[in-house]
């Protein structure tokens, strides 16, 4: 049963305004719908992914590839973590243990997976490495090994060529208060959470053991005034994170780069994923890290600020979407 707030979803419920249906095929068991406009103008899509009609074929292609967004990252000066692309003819223990003598921490990641999967973080050891690779190897025919590097895990988000809303990823964290107990701080969180209220179903998630370790969960730790503890490193919200909307206060300088970077894909509707050290800092060319292009973001994600203060990413998507599939 498709969930209200899957982009597909997303798109007929407020195309159908404008006079749009819709008809669902089932292709060699992959979901597709058809939306076809009062002037009988039709868009096909993958139910999975959404390829968008004002979407380039070449920037398309760089942006399902972590290699090509990578190499164009690189060319245009853009800071990259280190990367070691593995596949099965390459993967053996004396890289791994070069990889781990050079990089000390890193993460593993499926060459062309999404929303997380296969994805593997905080790897100090061989063995490790080597069990990770073999997860990502499940689900892709490469994997892509980085430096793991550290900061804020903000999206900004493009259309038509400008950021449009700039969105932090938080992990799960509480911050001390130099009383209260660690597991009486994750019930006060979950309280907050609670009173969230969130569009199209969505919802902030109760963290269980389900998202953070069953420890914290029964801890007597009494973190020190302000100090933050993360629970997890996870950055979707379906995992336990939290969005929070810093359009207003990112440094205009991180802006300017990222729409330096996603001309070079087309004007369209683009996500750009960076590490950033400080984002109200200015950029200086070696405190955010480059991660990843995507064009076919979530697009409930922008409706997910913690106080409330969402980016109506539909209402500037939906009046161009229109437009580009009436000049297909």
């Amino acid at each position: 049963m498709p969930k209200p707030y899957e982009n597909v979803e997303l798109l007929k419920n407020h195309l159908a305004p404008l006079g749009y249906t819709t008809k669902l095929f089932v292709l060699d068991e992959e979901a597709f719908t058809q939306f076809t406009s009062p002037a009988g103008d039709v868009w096909m899509v993958n139910n999975d992914k959404v390829h968008y009609p004002f979407a380039s074929v070449g920037g398309r292609l760089i942006a399902k590839s972590k290699i090509l967004s990578n190499e164009l990252a690189k060319q245009l000066g853009i800071n990259l973590p280190t990367t070691y692309v593995i596949n099965r003819d390459n993967s053996d223990l004396t890289r791994f243990k070069d990889i781990i003598a050079k990089e000390a921490t890193v993460i593993v990641k499926p060459f062309d997976s999404t929303l997380s999967r296969g994805l593997t973080t905080d790897i100090t050891d061989v063995q490790n490495l080597a069990t990770a690779i073999d997860y990502a190897l499940e689900f892709s025919n490469k994997a892509l090994v980085q430096q793991q590097v550290y900061g804020d895990d903000i999206r900004f988000i493009v259309i038509d060529g400008k950021v449009k809303a700039v969105l932090l990823r938080q992990t799960p964290r509480v911050v001390g208060d130099g009383v209260t107990a660690l597991s009486k701080l994750i019930e006060i969180e979950n309280e907050e959470r609670s009173k969230i209220e969130l569009p199209f179903g969505q919802h902030y998630r109760t963290l269980t053991d389900q998202y953070i370790a069953k420890d914290y969960l029964v801890s007597d730790l009494v973190l020190k005034k302000d100090e933050v503890m993360e629970l997890s490193r996870e950055v979707l919200v379906r995992k336990g994170a939290s969005v929070f909307n810093i359009t207003t206060q990112i440094h205009q300088s991180y802006v300017d780069e990222i729409e330096r970077a996603a001309a070079h894909l087309g004007r369209g509707y683009l996500a750009v994923d960076v590490f950033v050290q400080d984002y109200k800092a200015p950029n200086n060319g070696n405190n955010y890290w480059f991660l990843e292009f995507n064009s076919s973001p979530s697009l409930a994600l922008p409706y997910c600020a913690r106080d409330g203060n969402h980016y109506q990413v539909l209402d500037d998507l939906i009046p161009m979407l229109d437009k580009a599939i009436a000049r297909r």
